[in-house]
């Protein structure tokens, strides 16, 4: 049954803040039906059947007070020029989860102080170049899940004071990820991940000093150049996972406030710990082709490492500088044959194991440096993994600790 209004219906309530009329199955809306509501500040017209958004019925002056507009899942097709306009207070558009294959030219006119706009779950394979020159407040921009595979030269030039964008599960190649980003000076945090990026230029990210978090993971990435991300000083989270990168030389070492790290499913051959800062806490190597965790400059005191995943390696050795002192769990190390780090093993190894030529012990977990007994331990590593399913980060603020050696070739 669909919720049907009529012009009085909203009449006598001249105080109303916020309207919640989400999942009624409304198709229509009378002409400046929210007229009546001249302090309206909150809408909620989620998941309803509205196919054209001009029969919102917040135009015409109407809605000149509204903050937050929700429009998610509906019927929308499109949205047609100045649509919206006359929102002049409006902050936050959530269109998300609609049908939006297109946008006119100027269907943002008149949202002057809009600070959030989602436009992800839709179907918009463009976007006008001009689309966002009146929205200069622009703050946090979601286009993830979209069909997006071209992006207009200087189309976010005008959002100095973007400091989210989310491209994430589009189409976009390596030649729309370009400088425009460089100019996105208050960014802190961008995705790009699940799209088919296959190369990564050394200035394509150059500039973004302020960016936090950076999602590169679930592209088609083969090569980084050295120093690539040296610009990006405020990085604390870094996906690279999911790419077929096989060389991380010369990338993270000279971040300074760098506290986690995914390149995990890649085809990195060769690693040691003068790669990464030594101020990081979380690292994920596990399913790549690395046969030793590489300690050339004996530096296991200087890093805070606590906790690493190397499973699904070809690690076969662990010696006594193969992990730093600091680490407090080993995730899932397989088919380690030799193990002289000091490292306790959990579950406690077994008192006589028959060991044959062409077999190897599977070490499941190791902990070092604490006294947890075996049931506290089980729970952390639980917690661990829904951390890491959940891609649910907290990160704590750290002082900036001076960065490892860089390593510009390969050790002997």
């Amino acid at each position: 049954m669909a919720l049907e209004l009529d012009s009085e219906s909203l009449v006598g309530m001249p105080h109303l803040e916020s309207l919640q009329l989400g999942r009624n199955n409304i198709w229509t809306l009378p002409e400046r039906v929210f007229c009546p509501l001249p302090a309206l500040r909150h809408l909620n017209l989620t998941w309803n059947r509205l196919q054209d958004v001009s029969e919102v019925g917040v135009t015409g002056g109407c809605g000149a007070h509204l903050i937050t507009l929700d429009l998610s899942g509906n019927d929308l097709v499109m949205l047609p020029e100045a649509g919206l306009a006359g929102l002049e207070s409006l902050k936050e558009l959530y269109l998300q989860y609609n049908e939006i294959s297109m946008m006119a030219d100027g269907s943002l006119v008149g949202l002057n102080s809009l600070n959030v706009l989602n436009m992800s779950s839709n179907r918009l394979v463009a976007l006008p170049p001009e689309i966002f020159n009146e929205t200069l407040a622009l703050q946090q921009l979601y286009l993830q899940n979209n069909s997006l595979s071209v992006l207009a030269p200087g189309l976010f030039s005008s959002l100095t004071e973007l400091t989210l964008l989310d491209l994430s599960h589009n189409q976009l190649t390596s030649e729309w990820v370009t400088r425009f980003l460089t100019k996105l000076k208050n960014l802190q945090h961008l995705d790009l991940s699940n799209n088919v990026i296959r190369t990564l230029c050394k200035e394509c990210l150059s500039g973004l000093s302020e960016v936090e978090v950076l999602d590169l993971s679930m592209n088609e990435l083969t090569a980084i150049p050295h120093n690539s991300f040296d610009t990006n000083q405020g990085l604390k989270i870094m996906r690279l996972d999911g790419n077929k990168i096989g060389d991380v030389n010369a990338l993270f070492a000279a971040l300074p406030n760098l506290m986690w790290l995914n390149v995990s499913d890649n085809r990195i051959t060769w690693f040691d710990y003068a790669l990464i800062p030594a101020q990081l806490e979380y690292l994920d190597l596990q399913h790549n082709r690395i046969t030793e965790l590489g300690n050339y400059y004996t530096i296991q005191k200087e890093l805070q490492l606590k906790t690493l995943d190397a499973s699904h390696n070809f690690i076969e050795k662990l010696g006594p500088t193969s992990v730093p002192d600091s680490i407090q769990f080993i995730v899932r190390f397989q088919k380690v044959v030799s193990k002289k780090c000091g490292l306790k093993l959990f579950p406690p190894e077994p008192a006589a194991i028959p060991k044959e030529d062409d077999k190897a012990i599977i070490y499941d977990a190791f902990v070092s440096h604490s006294d947890l007994d075996a049931k506290t331990l089980l729970l952390f590593l639980t917690i661990i993994y829904i951390i890491i399913t959940t891609i649910t980060i907290t990160y704590p603020n750290s002082e900036v600790v001076p960065s490892s050696t860089n390593i510009n070739s390969r050790l002997p």
